[in-house]
């Protein structure tokens, strides 16, 4: 063998082929490398306001989320708070939930994806010239929409009629849609339209018009708007239009409510 042969490739063009075709796998290496950080990286944030985002999860723990967000390449992180988010979704499926979120616990007990019972039970007050109880089954649908399912109420006659007075207005309620606000912590704004059956009774002295006595049966229907706070109380203002035949009239009250 001559001192001048090289152990290497010697043929130009085999040489220019195989320096191509390195090159080639080389760029070809790298693409592929990129689309799998790419791939891999869309894990997905689930907030509360119903905002999502494709972002690169860092770290999960109970309380933050220590993320990048999906395609921006300057490195900036951020923190998520797990009360604000609802889950995170990682590229693989799997999926962290944050709070009592479990789809399959019971409907008393159980807590919508933002927080909130699946059911609520509204015991209310009543506070006007007189006094009035109430009690409301609520389904909630989600963070934004709630169906008032079923309820009653009973306000007593109303003070100021001379001598002993007999008067109430007796409720039931079904069907209604409840609308809230994006939740600003520890309060959110609610109105709701409720139909219903109202039962009237009267038995007092008037002044002016004597003694009026009597009862009526009538098509209900409540208009309810105030706030909500902390996910326990809320204070609202109920209009009550009631129509019998050709007669219509309406009530209206404050209301305290307790939600349990």
């Amino acid at each position: 063998m001559s001192k001048n042969t090289s152990l290497g490739i010697q043929s130009p063009r085999l040489k220019a082929f195989m320096s191509k075709a390195y090159v080639r796998n080389v760029l070809l290496l790298v693409a592929l490398s990129f689309s799998s950080v790419s791939l891999k990286a869309q894990d997905i944030l689930m907030f509360k306001n119903l905002e999502q985002k494709k972002v690169v999860v860092l770290s999960a723990t109970p309380n933050e989320v220590k993320y990048r967000l999906y395609g921006d390449n300057s490195g900036e992180e951020h923190v998520a708070k797990s009360s604000d988010m609802f889950y995170v979704r990682y590229e693989n499926g799997n999926t962290q939930r944050f709070g009592s979120q479990d789809p399959d616990d019971s409907p008393l007990t159980g807590i919508v994806c933002g927080g909130r019972r699946k059911m609520t039970c509204q015991f209310d007050f009543l506070v006007q010239d007189a006094w009035g109880v109430g009690l409301m089954l609520r389904r909630e649908l989600n963070p934004y929409v709630g169906i008032n399912v079923a309820g009653v109420s009973y306000m007593s006659g109303w003070h100021g009629y001379d001598g002993p007075s007999s008067m109430g207005i007796i409720n039931v309620r079904a069907l209604g849609i409840r609308l809230y606000t994006p939740e600003l912590e520890p309060c959110r704004l609610f109105a709701e339209v409720t139909p219903g059956y109202t039962h009237v009774y009267l038995d007092s002295y008037i002044s002016g018009w004597g003694r009026l006595k009597g009862d009526a049966d009538c098509f209900g229907l409540d208009f309810c708007a105030g706030i909500e706070i902390g996910g326990h109380f809320a204070l609202s203002y109920n209009l009550d239009y009631i129509v019998n035949g050709n007669a219509s009239g309406t009530t209206h009250w404050g209301k305290i409510s307790i939600l349990f």
